[in-house]
């Protein structure tokens, strides 16, 4: 293990634990990346029950390599981006891991995702917070824009919101009257209310069970044909779900302030920022790029 720059076993795990954490994991390229992911997670958790959904069509891989507590989705989801295949395979992942450890809380992470914050921090965080999700969200509203909601950048500038708008509440007309027949369809007696934000987010046992069922085979019809569903898929489905208590902060850390698509990805630039942020995880970072040695570091100290 010490090969590799993983983590002590021993360094910052308490054998403890009030609770149970599993992992659910997307990739579709950067195997050795990927299983860098899966180590350091088995070592700060103890190897915690880990089900991956890799995208095999995409890029080969050996599952021979993985450590016995991970498993893959088979068969996998084929998967584009910006398509409402990416939530299918997030999904995919978080079911396999309810029937097989269904554990007390369920987290979702990308193969370039890495941890940034001790376990302790992060399982007193899901024990003690009073939440049932952490996730990034804001309601899509017909060029409403909440004020305290507005920033220069990523998710939270001003024509985002317009955007989501357009992508995911309209049809041909970008019309309110054509949203409320859309979302009449999923549900005629109460129609649901659209939400989006950020991909990544954490859910309790209570919440992963609402992620089952016919509102989330009409959420997967509804959103089949529109543009980045991932964006708003989970936001819609969980933020509907009666009794679910929501953090929006979804303990995450990425710099969207480049501007474009996708974060930049992250340097030793960025570490102050990152160590500061109160995130659990963070993304993008490079594969064996030098900044994940220094927060191995930072987490063992």
């Amino acid at each position: 293990m010490a090969s590799t720059g993983m983590i002590d076993q021993h360094s910052n795990h308490t054998s403890a634990n009030p609770f149970t954490i599993g992992f659910a994991l997307l990739s579709h390229s950067e195997p050795q990346q990927l299983l860098r992911l899966v180590k350091t997670l088995g070592c700060l958790f103890d190897n915690p029950p880990i089900v991956c959904h890799h995208d095999f069509g995409q890029c080969a891989l050996n599952e021979k390599l993985f450590p016995d507590n991970v498993q893959f989705a088979r068969p996998h989801v084929s998967t584009k981006w910006g398509h409402i295949s990416v939530s299918q395979a997030a999904l995919k992942a978080i079911q396999l891991l309810q029937e097989t450890r269904n554990p007390d809380w369920y987290i979702l992470l990308s193969g370039s995702d890495y941890p940034v914050a001790p376990p302790r921090k992060i399982l007193s965080d899901l024990r003690d917070g009073g939440y049932d999700v952490y996730l990034d969200y804001r309601e899509i509203q017909y060029k409403i824009i909440p004020p305290d909601q507005c920033a220069t950048y990523g998710y939270y500038r001003p024509e985002w919101s317009e955007m989501a708008w357009r992508r995911y509440c309209t049809s041909v007309r970008y019309l309110p009257d054509a949203a409320d027949r859309l979302l009449q369809r999923l549900n005629p007696d109460r129609p649901p209310r659209i939400f989006a934000g950020d991909t990544w987010f954490m859910a309790n046992r209570k919440a992963a069970a609402m992620l089952r069922g016919p509102f989330i085979e009409q959420l997967i019809r509804y959103y089949r044909k529109r543009f980045i569903p991932e964006e708003a898929f989970f936001q819609t489905a969980l933020c509907n779900a009666p009794g679910l208590r929501i953090c929006r902060e979804h303990k995450r850390y990425a710099d969207w302030t480049a501007g474009g698509s996708h974060p930049k990805l992250l340097t030793t630039e960025d570490l102050p920022d990152i160590l500061n942020s109160g995130a659990h995880f963070a993304r993008k970072f490079v594969p064996d790029s030098p900044v994940l040695g220094i927060i191995d570091r930072e987490l063992r100290a």
